[in-house]
């Protein structure tokens, strides 16, 4: 399980729901593009305040959830 948010704030408040992997989104987009970050069929990426995502930003997670077949949750 991975969870970002926009800023490392909203991300690091997640490790109270117990997420121990948090990122802002720049650093994971980057990290995934980068493949430094590995997400797949049996990973789940949590998105905080996800009103707050850019169109680009979440159009971008959609189209690696389509290609990785990662689980999402907003």
């Amino acid at each position: 399980v991975i969870g970002a948010a926009i800023a490392w704030r909203q991300a690091d408040a997640l490790k109270d729901a117990g997420i121990s992997q948090t990122y802002a989104m720049t650093p994971l987009l980057d990290g995934l593009a980068q493949g430094k970050i590995e997400l797949d069929r049996q990973s789940v990426l949590v998105l905080d305040e996800v009103s707050q995502v850019s169109p680009r930003q979440l159009l971008e997670i959609l189209q690696l959830q389509q290609e990785k077949g990662f689980a999402l949750r907003v």
